[in-house]
């Protein structure tokens, strides 16, 4: 379902209406970015509990239709600036350790690329040797398999100053 503005009233009609005649029925519901979300009349209070709210109204699967389209955009948008004025710094601050700090998987980004995906397929029509295996011995992604030290940086070991970086799942 999609409705004009962010509306509890309305999505509570149409789910009893619905659920009268098919009490079974899952819902779903666009949380439309094109909604001015901030000039709705809603508090962020209101905000923060409108997809529980129609959640129990049976909107089992709620979504922002290009939400990522809107992220990506602001992500790459700020990093843009910050990048041209900071240069590298604005990168190890805003990507490498935010990735690091959230456990984001791309840090380890060369399986996102394929890297073992073309090495195994490398080796298996050069008859399991590969001289140009992009994931071999001094890989840059070993980089982050490491426990590292940097000073001046909180929430980490304290006897010896240490933190994991990533742990690689490949």
């Amino acid at each position: 379902m999609e409705t004009g503005s962010p509306n509890v009233v309305e999505c509570t009609q149409f789910s009893e209406g619905m659920r009268s005649k098919y009490p079974q029925m899952l819902l779903g519901y666009n949380l439309s970015p094109s909604f001015n979300w901030d000039a709705s009349g809603m508090s962020d209070i209101e905000m923060r509990d409108f997809i529980p709210k129609i959640a129990q109204l049976g909107y089992v699967w709620q979504f922002i239709t290009v939400g990522g389209l809107h992220s990506n955009a602001l992500i790459t948008s700020t990093f843009a600036r910050d990048f041209a004025n900071r240069g590298m710094l604005a990168y190890v601050e805003r990507i490498q350790r935010e990735e690091r700090n959230n456990g984001v998987d791309t840090l380890a980004h060369q399986k996102w690329a394929g890297a073992n995906y073309y090495d195994r397929y490398l080796k298996t029509i050069q008859g399991g040797v590969a001289s140009t295996a992009a994931m071999g011995k001094g890989v840059t992604e070993d980089q982050f398999k490491e426990t590292w030290t940097r000073p001046g940086t909180v929430g980490i070991d304290r006897d010896n100053g240490s933190m994991v970086v990533a742990k690689a799942r490949m």
